[in-house]
């Protein structure tokens, strides 16, 4: 039998208190929803991995560990640390003559074919609770309502077969995550 590993990044909020780390089941469901993306998008077979079938246990892995908190909204330019995340998923925020402040998908690190992938990555993030992803939705929608209207609709995210995890572990969440609903 071959094992297949899988890695995963993924970000939680929870909480410690005196009787532990409380985990809402609805994280537990969506580290679910996560893994079962990963296997139908990533060719892994259902023998390799069986979301029905895997239990979750989530540890604080260091106490010294912090994750960065961000600001409601990140408009443009985005700081160093920010701007580097972004570049390092193959994307950006760039501002044109024309058109006001643009989220595009960066030539030179060929992740995304198009501009249209980078957005389905930063949509996918946000509607999965990407504090970073959501931040800089709320800062296009801000900076340029026309270019936020353009890709982030109702038509187009609901249609969007790569955000199907995050619409069906909690729609409604998903779509307050990225303005789409109050």
């Amino acid at each position: 039998m071959t094992t297949k590993t899988i890695t995963f990044a993924v970000s939680i909020s929870y909480e410690n208190n005196e009787g532990g780390t409380i985990c809402p089941d609805s994280m537990k469901e969506n580290l679910l929803a996560a893994i079962e993306h990963a296997r139908s998008n990533g060719a892994i077979t259902p023998c390799d991995i069986s979301a029905e079938n895997t239990s979750i246990e989530i540890t604080n892995i260091s106490s010294d560990y912090t994750s960065k908190v961000y600001p409601d909204v990140l408009t443009y330019p985005l700081s160093g640390d920010d701007a580097d995340k972004a570049d390092s998923e193959g994307w950006g925020l760039f501002e044109s003559d024309t058109s006001g402040i643009q989220l595009q998908f960066r030539i030179e690190d060929r992740v995304f074919n198009h501009d249209g992938d980078a957005w389905d990555f930063v949509i996918n993030r946000a509607m999965g609770g990407s504090e970073f992803h959501m931040a800089v939705i709320k800062g296009i929608k801000q900076q340029n309502p026309e270019e936020y209207a353009l890709w982030v609709n109702d038509e187009r995210v609901i249609r969007n077969k790569h955000n199907l995890p995050e619409m069906e572990a909690n729609k409604e969440q998903a779509l307050i995550n990225i303005g789409l609903s109050a």
